[in-house]
């Protein structure tokens, strides 16, 4: 009986042993994600800030796009915006309008470590695109997975995801210039 209650009382210790084992590895772990979350913040800014990256767009107003020909790429001081549906036809043949430009106002903000990136920039296209004045694009960063994009100020929205361009798989259509 000794033995049976000496039994019981050993297996609750190494029970109660294990349990507060757990505990702390879920805040290790825990931790360890906010960790990874913030060096991949820290790494999305230094590629934004360096400018040679391009924001893929998956969704324009709640439907679904191919986010290899609907894009924003940004490399130093020039920008490619592509909108394109994939069926053909269009200015650039594959259903859309593609523009280069040179990017004039460019400006990057993180009120908070770990927060949104707002980017704001102004693009001038090149004469002969059939696009009239500057566009201005205001890209807002949560993460890698999710970015939103909007253009002229309008109610279109796009959303996606940002990459640096070596890591991100774009098509660009035919340029009017």
């Amino acid at each position: 009986m000794k033995r049976n209650i000496l039994l019981v009382v050993l297996a609750l210790l190494i029970g109660f042993g294990t349990y507060a084992q757990e505990g702390k590895t879920k805040q290790q772990k825990k931790q360890e994600k906010k960790e990874k979350a913030l060096q991949e913040w820290n790494d999305l800014k230094k590629f934004i800030e360096k400018k040679d990256y391009v924001f893929t767009g998956s969704l324009f107003d709640g439907q679904a796009v191919d986010p290899k020909i609907n894009f924003i790429y940004v490399k130093d001081k020039h920008a490619t915006i592509q909108f394109a549906n994939g069926f053909g036809g269009g200015p650039n043949g594959i259903g859309g309008i593609t523009v280069d430009g040179e990017i004039t106002a460019y400006s990057m903000m993180a009120k908070k470590e770990g927060k949104a990136i707002v980017v704001q920039f102004t693009v001038n296209p090149k004469l002969g695109q059939g696009v009239r004045g500057p566009i201005n694009v205001n890209l807002r960063i949560y993460s890698y997975e999710s970015a939103h994009a909007g253009l002229n100020g309008s109610t279109g929205l796009m959303e996606g995801e940002i990459r640096e361009k070596a890591k991100s798989k774009i098509f660009t259509g035919n340029k009017l210039n």
